[in-house]
């Protein structure tokens, strides 16, 4: 059995592994925000585990901040834009 598989090319290589290190960072991102929320929620002391609690203010002026402190990611504003480029699979025969 012969295969089509062929070897990315540097520029295909290196676009990928781009694409892996950025969601790598986005991931990182991601994780630091919700923890740094969390924490900022705790230290509020609203109320008890299992109770209502008081109301926290989701404004950009309430102890969260903005939702996005640094701008509007660049995979938000393509995505709600639907400027996103589809991924496209190499050529070739998938066995």
């Amino acid at each position: 059995m012969t295969s089509s598989h062929h070897d990315p090319s540097p520029c295909q290589w290196f676009s990928r592994l781009a694409a892996v290190v950025q969601a790598a960072a986005d991931w990182f991102a991601t994780r630091a925000a919700t923890s740094r929320d969390l924490d900022r929620l705790i230290a509020l002391d609203l109320g008890q585990p299992g109770t209502l609690g008081a109301p926290i203010d989701p404004s950009e002026a309430g102890p969260l901040g903005p939702l996005w402190p640094h701008g509007v990611p660049g995979w938000y504003t393509e995505a709600a834009t639907g400027t996103i480029t589809p991924h496209e699979e190499p050529a070739g025969d998938a066995d």
